[in-house]
């Protein structure tokens, strides 16, 4: 987050790790840059740019339009802070004056970022460090019945296992239910809470900055750093657990909507055979109701991954209902496709791991009801099936890497200049 501080020169944004970025002059109606600002500013953008792999100074002063001595300054400043690592070699092998370009990369033990899933079934904590490995992670059962407080209390033991003795930069917390622009749960179904402040409890133990976000929204963030470049600007996340949600993505921003409930389309009635109201979409697709169905047809108390294990197997009724679930996920899918136009949909959760195999079910569901070449527009999560906490995780990164607003590529709406 920004802070914004009124100085005599004008109102001054700046976060809250860094000194003062970039203000607006209130006479001349125009950005005004400090030097210092502007190294802030690119210095950012180097980040943003070493999370795609390690590069030489000469390209990032090429790929950023930057001078090779300003991006010499901000490298040795980086090297400084613990930030990156020089390589033996620039990836590419290019030599500059007969000798090898040095590389540089992101140092992994620059900092430590924390994750929090406050899931129906589970409680999960996970810390990755600055290029993104995952380096530990911890689950317990969520028990609803003990309250939110209870639940953060205890994702909040289960971070303080695995972050150690490490200095975290941020924690990300996920739930499934409606999260409002300010952070606020306002209901979560399935968990049957409604209002409920969240983060404090987590702020307070770490003493750093908590985000907290719906999962789907947060795990559509996470996959907007790992998209390929052409697949558009414009995503959908269907998030498949024990209830559905989507996070939706427009030039690449996460939309929430008038309210935050952008995306819960779990809540949508199918249509009943008899042309009735039917039941809602999680009830027939979430994770749990497509386990009580197997259980019924098998005739004993089979677990999710008897499940699976049937559906890889081939055995007829495991693959039937895998079938039929597809189908359900693709009519729900086209209607999602034909409102929203994304570019790409990207699956992703628990459930999700049904759509590992065999997907013929899904593919004509989505080319009978959806937009023309929607059925090859789709793909599975980057994050893995148990990705939310990762989805959490991303939320204190883009805080971390974060270019001031007003700054951001593509906003010409402010002329930018370097104060005297």
């Amino acid at each position: 987050a920004l802070l914004l501080t009124p100085t005599k020169r004008g109102l001054h944004w700046w976060p809250r790790s860094c000194p003062r970025f970039v203000g607006v002059n209130n006479n001349a109606g125009r950005i005004v840059a400090t030097s210092a600002a502007l190294r802030q500013i690119n210095q950012a953008r180097i980040l943003n740019t070493l999370r795609k792999g390690s590069w030489s100074r000469v390209a990032l002063a090429e790929e950023l339009g930057l001078n090779r001595s300003t991006v010499t300054v901000i490298i040795s400043g980086l090297l400084e802070q613990g930030l990156v690592r020089e390589l033996d070699a620039a990836p590419s092998g290019a030599k500059a004056n007969g000798r090898p370009r040095v590389g540089v990369a992101l140092r992994g033990s620059g900092a430590y970022f924390g994750g929090l899933e406050l899931g129906n079934e589970l409680l999960t904590a996970v810390v990755t460090d600055l290029t993104g490995r995952e380096v530990g992670r911890a689950s317990e059962p969520t028990r609803p019945e003990n309250g939110p407080e209870n639940a953060e209390e205890r994702l909040c033991e289960l971070l303080a296992g695995v972050v150690g003795d490490r200095h975290l930069e941020g924690i990300g917390l996920t739930i499934p239910g409606i999260v409002t622009p300010g952070g606020r749960l306002e209901w979560a179904p399935t968990l049957d809470w409604r209002d409920v402040r969240l983060g404090d409890t987590a702020r307070t133990r770490f003493d750093v900055a908590v985000y907290v976000e719906n999962d789907a929204n947060a795990a559509a963030l996470a996959e907007e750093q790992l998209r390929e470049a052409s697949e558009g600007d414009n995503l959908l996340f269907v998030q498949l657990d024990s209830g559905v949600g989507a996070g939706l993505l427009v030039d690449r921003q996460l939309y929430r909507g008038g309210a935050g409930r952008v995306g819960e389309s779990g809540h949508i009635r199918l249509p009943a055979a008899d042309g009735s109201t039917g039941a809602e979409v999680e009830e027939v697709i979430g994770r749990q109701a497509i386990l009580r169905a197997y259980r019924s047809e098998a005739d004993h108390d089979a677990t999710w991954e008897d499940l699976l294990a049937a559906v890889e197997a081939g055995e007829p009724t495991a693959e039937h209902l895998r079938d039929s679930w597809q189908a359900t996920l693709g009519w729900l899918t086209a209607a999602l496709a034909w409102t929203l136009d994304p570019d790409v949909i990207v699956f992703g959760g628990p459930a999700s791991a049904l759509l590992q195999s065999d997907t013929t079910a899904l593919h004509r569901s989505l080319h009978d009801n959806g937009p023309a070449g929607i059925a090859n527009a789709w793909r599975l999560s980057s994050l893995g099936p148990q990705g939310a906490a990762l989805g959490a995780v991303a939320l204190s990164q883009r805080a971390f890497f974060a270019i001031p607003p007003l700054l951001q590529p593509g906003n010409s709406r402010a002329s930018l200049e370097v104060a005297s």
